[in-house]
């Protein structure tokens, strides 16, 4: 018995030595998206130094409408969703269809205000507490690793005690689930990705979104042959103005 006790006590200090010696970490992703009973599946990998971090798109088969297919990454523009917690400052590419537009907008840790639940997953083998937020329109379930000393995780949700390894919606419309993670001992460099560019706001972003959306709706009952077809195009994306 003295022994399983040593050898259970040796196994947790060390897997909390091996994770406070970690300078960097790489996970790895799927973003789940499901609409009219469809579901859209992509993988993406998640960067952090400790203090820059990059969430972006890889060259994967992917799930798309139950259609397996391989979707290049577009490295040309769209870089992924850079954060510098130094800065407090996220910049990300976002067109606006077909028109390229990069978004920088800054205090996301202060506007996802977390309030801690009792449930607990274990998620690739770490044991993960759970949290919940209101962020833009929509309530966040998410899952954190304590033992992962890292706060961040997959897009732009971070500020938990632990790396968020699984974030999703109360209605499950959009997840973020971790398959694979690893601590790296060497610190990765994580050079800002956007230069020579000009940013706008979040706020500003979406009101030119809603209002592209709103134009591309009239001009398709402009050209609706049926007087009496009633076209409702509305804003499906993650992140609504409320």
């Amino acid at each position: 018995m003295k022994f399983i006790v040593l050898l259970t006590t040796f196994i947790l200090s060390s897997s909390l030595y091996l994770n406070a010696q970690f300078n960097s970490i790489k996970a790895t992703y799927t973003f789940k998206s499901r609409f009219q009973g469809e579901t859209v599946t992509f993988y993406k990998i998640l960067l952090d130094d400790g203090l820059r971090s990059i969430f972006f798109d890889y060259d994967s088969t992917q799930n798309v409408y139950d259609k397996v297919q391989v979707v290049k990454k577009d490295a040309k523009k769209n870089k992924g969703f850079f954060y510098s917690k130094e800065e407090n400052e996220g910049i990300y590419y976002a067109p606006i269809f077909g028109k390229d537009f990069y978004v920088k907008e800054d205090s996301l840790p202060t506007m996802l205000v977390w309030d801690f639940l009792t449930e607990r997953k274990n998620i690739l083998g770490y044991d993960c507490k759970a949290a919940t937020c209101y962020f833009r329109g929509r309530k966040y379930i998410a899952y954190y690793a304590e033992s992962i000393p890292f706060h961040s995780g997959p897009w732009k949700f971070m500020g938990l005690p632990g790396l968020i390894l699984e974030i999703g919606t109360d209605d499950q419309t959009f997840m973020y689930e971790a398959i694979k993670f690893a601590g790296l001992p060497d610190k990765v460099e994580i050079d800002r990705p956007y230069s020579k560019v000009d940013f706008v706001s979040w706020i500003d972003y979406k009101k030119l979104y809603l209002k592209k959306l709103a134009d591309h709706q009239q001009k398709v009952k402009s050209e609706e042959k049926e007087a009496d077809v009633d076209i409702n195009i509305k804003d499906t994306s993650m992140e609504l103005l409320k």
